[in-house]
């Protein structure tokens, strides 16, 4: 790298930091920027997963991990998303939960229970109720009024 070392005003250090808070505060920061090495793979899944359904969808979260574990460990999962403005538009399909199994070093989605689209706007609880050999119960309700509660079950195969 080449460094200059001729002579300069002492202004220029001022311009330089006042044209670089210009070019930062100019160029738009994206929520979807950040899916390579910079963030864990099965946060890339979760995305990839949702936006096939809502394309819209552009932040996504891991609710829940619970690990079954008999000979190898395998994982379901609660994933969520939301478009980034959170703001409802009349679309429940802008704010999706996800039921998936994971594998062992828990980065990559091996299986899609269900997608279910939010029953109340930013006030939802999704939760993995019970986990056994054969299936996944999970329950979710209004956060805020204990309402439009859900209970579902899913057959899974651990051993496969």
């Amino acid at each position: 790298m080449k460094h200059y070392s001729g002579s300069c005003s002492t202004l220029l250090p001022g311009i330089s930091i006042l044209v670089l808070l210009v070019i930062v505060l100019a160029v738009p920061s994206t929520s979807r920027g950040d899916t390579d090495e910079e963030r864990n793979p099965l946060l890339n899944e979760l995305e990839r997963v949702f936006t096939a359904h809502n394309a819209s969808i552009s932040h996504v979260a891991v609710l829940n991990l619970q690990a079954f574990n008999r000979d190898q460990a395998r994982y379901i999962m609660i994933g969520w998303g939301i478009t980034e403005n959170r703001s409802f538009n009349g679309n429940f399909n802008d704010e999706l939960f996800g039921i998936f199994l994971v594998n062992p070093e828990l980065t990559c989605i091996t299986e899609i229970l269900d997608i279910i689209p939010t029953p109340r706007w930013l006030d939802y609880e999704l939760l993995i109720e019970s986990v056994t050999a054969d299936s996944v119960v999970v329950v979710g309700r209004g956060a805020t009024s204990h309402d439009s509660p859900i209970r579902r079950a899913y057959k899974w195969e651990p051993y496969e």
